[in-house]
């Protein structure tokens, strides 16, 4: 039997007040009726979802590059799979990403935030240089629930860079999730800047709350 609650929740969703709250009474009709309804309903809730979807993706410009599981160590694809419960994103905790260039560090983000993006999560993603550049594209930050941040630490910063770093990440880091996607150590880091206690500052707030994945080793 059809459930009327579950058709005036699904109408609530699909904003039809009028089913939802009960002024249209649907409590007689067919149970033929009712079942063409919900089912009328499950198709129109599942295509604004798909929508919903495209539209972040397209608006996250994630790379559209596929991460090869292929030969990963056992122990990397289990930290892998448990990333994609998503709990990290519940707990905003932070995710590094280390590794020499190509060893899939960017292909590996993108697909997290792929797949982020398809559970219902807001993400973005952002290079180091674009995020310097303080440019339209940051303002939307303060909306994620998951920022990429590609590139960062691939030149050392000036101090006025770092400082700027330190200010936005740290307000950044209080209710969202970062990846960052590095090919330094993070000892590296403080090693090549010149205020190294600001630095070091900055990484031990952000290592807080925090997982580490390495690729390549």
């Amino acid at each position: 039997m059809v459930n009327i609650s579950d058709i005036k929740e699904k109408a609530r969703l699909l904003n039809l007040q009028n089913i939802a709250n009960g002024i249209i009474d649907i409590t007689n009709y067919s149970e033929g009726n009712l079942k063409f309804l919900n089912e009328i309903f499950e198709q129109e809730l599942s295509i604004r979802k798909n929508n919903k979807i495209i539209r972040f993706l397209k608006a996250s410009e994630i790379p559209k590059i596929n991460f090869i599981f292929n030969e990963l160590p056992k122990v990397l694809i289990w930290q892998i799979e448990r990333l994609l419960e998503f709990d990290f994103i519940e707990n905003s905790e932070n995710l590094f990403l280390i590794g020499k260039c190509n060893t899939g560090k960017t292909s590996l983000a993108a697909y997290i935030g792929r797949k982020a993006i398809e559970k219902g999560y807001k993400g973005v993603y952002i290079k180091t240089d674009e995020l310097l550049s303080n440019n339209k594209k940051t303002q939307i930050l303060n909306d994620m629930d998951l920022i990429i941040i590609d590139d960062i630490m691939y030149m050392p910063l000036t101090d006025e860079q770092l400082q700027f770093f330190y200010r936005k990440l740290i307000f950044l880091n209080e209710s969202r999730s970062i990846i960052f996607i590095t090919n330094r150590e993070l000892s590296e880091w403080i090693e090549v800047s010149s205020d190294k206690h600001l630095m070091q500052t900055m990484l031990s707030r952000l290592l807080l709350n925090s997982q580490t994945l390495r690729l390549g080793d």
